[in-house]
């Protein structure tokens, strides 16, 4: 017996080598493939393939950044964050696909039932699959999951290959944003390196994170709707409303506000993109916004936002946060002793203790007390009260409080965080940022051209998406750290925005 015991030791513990070698080999040889690939076959109207080349390498540089910051800076050697969660979930989902092929293909395409034997056995230990905490219609954990497990099929479970597909997503989603909009600025190599280079931008979109799927779902929405413009396509529609499912079942923020914007350009096409019928938008888009404001309760603006103001309170105070069979459960981060990881994802109450819960499809957290027992529940989040926490006023439910608060969340997203303010070292990053890009929009704005009708319509739409998302964003998240990667869309809008501003001699003759 022990021989065999020895042996199945061996065979594990071999096997789990062979896995990790398997998965260095297939990051070396993707990057190699990736890398030759982009070079012989990128081409972008005003950029050489060096460019693309260096701009591809921009990207790898920053994914490899963000993994030595967020294992070594921040994890002590393990990933942290929601790329660990994000990782490790995704991986139990894999699973399903060796054991069940069909029923994996279904759960992709959401055709399954999650309730039977087959997939519960992988759910079950999942924490973010089910997961909702605003209570909304969307779950916007789901697709991510669903992309990394379908990595994982690849990866042999080696984490540098996830971020390497990740990097891959956002370098397609950056080419294709490019290649819609090149044709309105004037220096097309200069838009090119500030899209590449932007450190948030390329920070945040290559990781294992959703700002890759975002900016990939933005790319494909907003060059499938230009080609749109000009003949309507079977594959261009299919390709739009793709990048349309990419953004608003990733970033729902952005998705919802971009997607019926984007309908505007169509709608400037068949007005000849008319002045008087930009302003006639300009003012029903307003009343759309000021009746979300009183809207019922399944989408009024001021209930979401409270809502979801009030959670990311309480992850920017720190707590640990579990899952109950029917609600989402908070205790602050002093009571961390009180309770006992028993795995990677199920912690027990040892001492009883006295936190807020909040059932599933429901905005608002109640007291309550959980009694000492040794029933297992699954582990969403340990959360150390985070050092770039800042105080703001809660919105309550009150749409002169959400008015109130609009300049303030103007300037949260925009010009802070501030030397002075709560943060770590990284903080001067974000800060000589927003330096940049405030001075890159003041620079446009002197130098800016002779507008057409056509390019009005155009940055309606850009700052329209711009403002509404930094109000969603400032309104509802007291984390700097927090903030610099929910506003990537913004300062992806801001660099495009900027460019157009300063676009072609060439583009005013036509």
């Amino acid at each position: 017996m022990d021989v065999f015991l020895n042996l199945k030791i061996l065979f594990i513990v071999g096997f789990f080598y062979f896995c990790q070698a398997m998965g260095f080999i297939v990051l070396f040889c993707s990057i190699l493939v990736i890398t030759y690939l982009v070079y012989k076959y990128s081409k972008c109207n005003g950029l050489s393939k060096n460019d693309i080349l260096i701009g591809w390498v921009v990207k790898l540089f920053f994914g490899g950044l963000y993994l030595y910051i967020f294992i070594n800076y921040y994890g002590n050697g393990n990933l942290y964050g929601d790329s660990s969660g994000f990782f490790r979930d995704s991986k139990l989902i894999s699973q399903l696909a060796i054991k069940d092929p069909y029923e994996y293909l279904k759960l992709l395409f959401g055709l399954t039932d999650i309730t039977s034997p087959v997939v519960w056995e992988h759910l079950k230990e999942t924490n973010l699959w089910f997961y909702n905490g605003s209570g909304d219609f969307i779950n916007d954990n789901r697709l991510i999951l669903k992309v990394n497990s379908v990595i994982h099929l690849f990866s042999f479970n080696n984490l540098y290959v996830h971020s390497l597909i990740h990097v891959l997503i956002s370098f397609i989603g950056i080419k294709l944003i490019f290649t819609t909009f090149s044709d309105y600025v004037k220096c097309k190599k200069l838009f090119w390196y500030a899209l590449v280079c932007l450190p948030s931008l390329s920070f945040w979109s290559g990781a294992l994170l959703k700002e890759s799927l975002l900016v990939f779902g933005l790319g494909l929405l907003f060059f499938n709707l230009k080609k749109l413009r000009d003949l309507i396509r079977i594959k261009h529609l299919l390709f739009y409303f793709i990048g349309v499912l990419f953004i608003t079942y990733n970033k729902p923020y952005t998705g919802l506000i971009v997607f019926p914007l984007s309908f505007l350009l169509l709608i400037g096409e068949y007005y000849s993109w008319s002045i008087v019928k930009l302003k006639i938008v300009s003012v029903f888009v307003l009343i759309i916004f000021i009746f979300l404001m009183f809207a019922p309760s399944r989408i009024n603006l001021t209930e979401k936002v409270s809502v979801k103001q009030k959670d990311l309170m309480n992850m920017g105070k720190g707590g640990v946060f579990f899952i109950t069979d029917s609600s989402f459960c908070f205790f602050d981060y002093k009571l961390n002793s009180n309770f006992e990881m028993i795995s990677d994802s199920m912690i027990k109450v040892n001492v009883e203790s006295k936190g807020e819960y909040k059932l599933f499809g429901k905005h608002n957290f109640k007291p309550f007390t959980i009694q000492k027992s040794d029933k297992l529940y699954p582990h969403y989040l340990s959360q150390i009260p985070s050092t770039s926490y800042f105080d703001t006023e809660p919105i309550d439910y009150s749409v002169v409080r959400l008015i109130k608060n609009i300049p303030l969340a103007v300037v949260d997203v925009h010009l802070r965080p501030f030397p002075w303010d709560n943060g770590d070292k990284l903080k001067w990053f974000a800060f000589l940022q927003n330096i940049l890009l405030i001075s890159l929009v003041l620079f446009s704005f002197y130098n800016k051209r002779i507008l057409y009708n056509k390019d009005k319509w155009i940055l309606f739409i850009l700052i329209s998406s711009s403002f509404f998302i930094t109000l969603l964003i400032g309104w509802t998240t007291p984390i700097f750290g927090a903030i610099v990667r929910y506003k990537v869309p913004v300062d992806l809008f801001i660099i495009i925005i900027s460019f157009i501003l300063l676009k072609s001699k060439k583009h005013e003759k036509i």
